[in-house]
């Protein structure tokens, strides 16, 4: 989530959490920068690991960092950046991950967002195109679906946007939308999360992006998942959040669910009132363990069976 959440905001009220229907053997963490708001897996010469993108997300003074854990050693490193050509400002938000290129959203480029194409190594990260248009403007989300491929949301309040954009070319997929946060493709379906309107919307690519609110999810974030379940944060009370966002010392709620796309049912599968893990922005799981991504502070949480 993006901390233009700030101004603007609806606040609404919720006298308690939802019940988390799991329970977890133990807790770790994958210690990091600031702001490891958004998080992929690559599979590196058929071994997985943790892309994590970070930035200080309160003050914005400092460079951002991409970060690499690896799931067997459990090792965690910077991936150096590399430009092909001038450097930019970097200010990683959202990333996506195709076999090995990386898209990322990076802000404040001559007081313009951009996203960041480049190819991954062991090390580095080679930035190979600087996509600059009109449309990527107050970015927030991203994923590839191909090479040069990729859906983007648009965060402003009521004039959001959902954007494809496909070898140079940027089409609008649907406008009027409140806070679009994230967004994923699953078979013939874009999903995407609003997170002031509380609503998982899903295009049907087969049937010319028609829309369907599928579930409804207060304070929506990322997205991951599987054609069977996708994975959503949530940001449960707007207030906290605000309060956790001027000062670290004040926890905000953080929510996870799971939602079975197949018989539109949900499940709250983790639960906390801030104190483990604030401001929580997506989730991903990985061999029965669970990592939660988070907006401000400094690691990734993994909830152990």
């Amino acid at each position: 989530m993006c901390t233009v959440l700030v101004s603007g905001l609806l606040f609404t009220r919720c006298k308690t959490l939802p019940q988390q229907t799991i329970s977890y053997s133990s807790f770790s963490k994958i210690n990091t920068f600031d702001g490891p708001e958004d998080i992929d897996i690559e599979d590196l010469n058929n071994k997985r690991r943790l892309i994590i993108s970070c930035d200080e997300r309160r003050a914005g003074n400092l460079s951002g960092k991409i970060l690499s854990y690896d799931f067997s050693s459990q090792q965690t490193q910077e991936l150096k950046i590399k430009f092909k050509g001038d450097s930019i400002p970097f200010h990683p938000h959202g990333i996506s991950v195709f076999k090995h290129t990386i898209y990322i959203i990076s802000h404040s480029y001559k007081g313009q967002s951009v996203v960041l194409k480049g190819q991954l190594s062991k090390n580095t990260i080679t930035i190979t195109d600087i996509i600059k248009n009109k449309l990527i403007h107050f970015p927030n989300d991203i994923y590839a679906t191909g090479e040069n491929e990729f859906y983007i949301t648009h965060y402003k309040y009521f004039t959001g946007k959902l954007v494809h954009y496909n070898n140079g070319n940027f089409a609008i997929i649907d406008k009027y939308l409140n806070a679009p946060n994230g967004v994923i493709k699953i078979d013939n379906q874009v999903i995407i999360s609003t997170t002031l309107s509380g609503k998982i919307i899903s295009y049907d690519l087969a049937n010319n992006y028609k829309k369907e609110k599928l579930f409804k999810i207060k304070g929506g974030d990322n997205l991951f998942g599987t054609a069977d379940h996708l994975l959503v944060s949530s940001h449960p009370k707007f207030g906290r959040f605000i309060k956790h966002y001027k000062d670290k010392n004040k926890p905000s709620p953080s929510v996870i669910y799971a939602l079975d796309l197949n018989n539109k049912s949900k499940k709250v599968i983790y639960s906390n009132d801030g104190q483990q893990i604030s401001a929580a922005s997506g989730a991903i799981f990985y061999k029965n363990k669970l990592y939660i991504a988070q907006v401000f502070e400094n690691f990734v949480l993994i909830c152990n069976p």
